[in-house]
């Protein structure tokens, strides 16, 4: 049910976006500039309202379980107001209930305003703050006790005050906040580490059908820290999450069907899996698919270099390491791509600033040897010896060659 008062509040409000409506259209049919910028604040102020109201609606709908109307509500409130602090923090705590949404886009979204200094981040910081300050209003519901946990946690890094607010709303059964509080315990953020009480906590979420806890869980039988270890368990949870359309279940099924680990190797599989986590916006399955069209290592395979280049290329577009290796080296050899040697060696730069020693070994190798880059025998050694660092065998051998 609702707070005693809320109905009012929503009538309030409602009247309030029918007025400014009427004044935001008469004002926009008015011919000179001074009357169109109040036009623009109008719209402004009624989207401000607008996402509020919705924002309001959607953390009741969520207290009752409505999951699919709150992100309905919360994706509407988005769309009135792309910088609405509430609605982004609300909708990005649904992921943890709702993985199919574009998490890492709302995390961007997330940090960039919360870090601005410009009279835009100071409003946006401004909108948190009265948000935060309702969230301790009287009397809060567990959705709001979470979501103003999950702030502390994700933003401000406040793990004690997170933990201690996750543990109130957990206790009142709110899912999101059952499984934070696993994750607390599984991390010890704001507690002591306690594996077998995250186990406990994400049993408790997955049971009531928190896809993301069942992720976890499965984890927890796959490594056996906190529990006997169950491979089979954890397969038949992660199948359920993949199917439950969590992309990290997806990308983990994909990987293991790819290398046949505790299940048969299954190509066809494995490539259905990691297009869909890939597709979802998981980065490394577009790398793992990518490796796989480029021939996955193997030889005779079937390659689609093309394809492989395609998918490296929108994988380094979001800094992921080895997705800037593999491009580079699409773009060095022209595999897939016309050849462009100078963005190569741009990227494997990038990479090596990453800690990865297969571009330190190439571009070892093109300081060399003069290939591309001007020759530089000491740059190549430093290079080597960073790759040897990291493991590389053929990096050791030159070295101790050199």
């Amino acid at each position: 049910g609702q707070r005693p008062g809320t109905r009012s509040l929503c009538a309030c409000a409602m009247s309030v976006v029918v007025a400014l409506e009427c004044v935001a259209l008469w004002l926009s049919e008015a011919e000179c500039r001074p009357c169109r910028l109040v036009c623009r604040s109008w719209r402004d102020a009624v989207d401000r309202v607008n996402a509020t109201a919705l924002t309001d609606k959607a953390l009741f709908a969520w207290d009752a379980r409505q999951f699919r109307v709150a992100s309905d509500l919360l994706t509407a409130a988005v769309r009135h107001s792309p910088q609405f602090a509430p609605a982004l923090l609300a909708l990005r705590g649904l992921y943890r209930w709702q993985p199919t949404l574009n998490a890492h886009a709302l995390d961007q979204r997330l940090e960039h305003f919360s870090t601005r200094s410009d009279e835009e981040g100071k409003k946006w910081a401004r909108a948190h703050c009265a948000f935060i300050d309702r969230l301790a209003a009287d009397p809060p519901t567990p959705t709001h006790m979470y979501l103003a946990g999950y702030w502390r946690d994700l933003v401000e890094g406040q793990y004690d005050s997170a933990a201690a607010l996750f543990t109130r709303s957990a206790d009142a059964g709110q899912l999101g906040a059952i499984f934070s509080l696993a994750f607390c315990y599984l991390k010890g953020f704001g507690v002591v580490t306690d594996l077998l009480r995250a186990a406990q906590l994400f049993y408790d979420a997955a049971w009531d059908g928190h896809v993301s806890a069942i992720f976890e869980l499965g984890v927890c039988f796959d490594i056996g820290d906190s529990v006997d270890r169950d491979k089979g368990l954890a397969l038949g949870l992660w199948h359920m999450a993949a199917k439950a359309g969590h992309v990290g279940a997806q990308s983990t099924l994909g990987n293991l069907y790819y290398d046949g680990d505790g299940v048969l190797k299954d190509k066809e599989k494995a490539v259905h899996y990691l297009q869909l986590a890939s597709d979802a916006g998981n980065v490394d399955a577009t790398v793992n698919l990518g490796y796989h069209f480029s021939g996955g290592g193997e030889e005779g395979a079937k390659t689609d270099m093309t394809k492989a280049a395609a998918l490296f290329e929108k994988a380094a577009e979001s800094g992921h390491v080895a997705a800037l290796f593999n491009w580079a080296w699409c773009l060095d050899g022209g595999q897939g791509v016309p050849q462009n040697r100078e963005l190569a060696r741009q990227l494997y730069i990038r990479a090596i600033d990453g800690g990865h020693v297969n571009a330190m070994y190439n571009m070892a190798q093109k300081y060399f040897e003069g290939d591309g880059v001007p020759r530089d025998r000491r740059q190549a050694v430093q290079l080597y010896e960073r790759a040897s660092q990291g493991g590389h065998v053929n990096a050791t051998f030159n070295v101790k060659c050199q």
